[in-house]
C-alpha cells in the first residue's frame, strides 16, 4: 500500500503536490464538531513527517504494512481528519487536478 518512491526529491515533490490537492479538495470542508472552516495540515513533506496507518497481517501485530495518511486538524476545536495518501497519489501521478 506504500507509495514510497525511490527517489527522495521525487518523493517530497509528489507529496507536495498531493497536499495542493487536498487543500483544493477541502475548498468549502466545514468541521464535523464545531463547522470551523479553517484546518492546519499536520503532516509536513518539507520536514518528512507523515501520519500512516500499519496494516497487521493475521493478527501477528509485527508483520504488516501501513498505508500513508493526510492529516489536517480544525484550528478551533482540533477535531482530526485523516484522508489516505493513495487515491490522492494516483491522481497526481495520472495528471488530474
Amino acid at each position: 500500500m506504500s507509495t514510497e518512491v525511490s527517489d527522495p526529491q521525487q518523493r517530497l515533490e509528489d507529496r507536495r503536490r498531493v497536499s495542493e490537492l487536498l487543500k483544493k479538495e477541502l475548498q468549502g470542508f466545514r468541521c464535523l464538531v464545531c463547522k470551523g472552516i479553517e484546518f492546519v495540515e499536520l503532516d509536513l513533506p518539507e520536514e518528512d513527517l507523515q501520519s500512516k496507518l500499519m496494516l497487521y497481517r493475521g493478527g501477528d501485530q509485527t508483520v504488516g504494512e501501513y498505508s500513508p495518511l493526510l492529516t489536517i486538524a480544525c484550528t478551533h476545536c482540533g477535531r482530526i481528519e485523516q484522508f489516505a495518501e493513495q487515491p490522492l497519489m494516483a491522481r497526481v501521478k495520472a495528471g488530474i487536478r
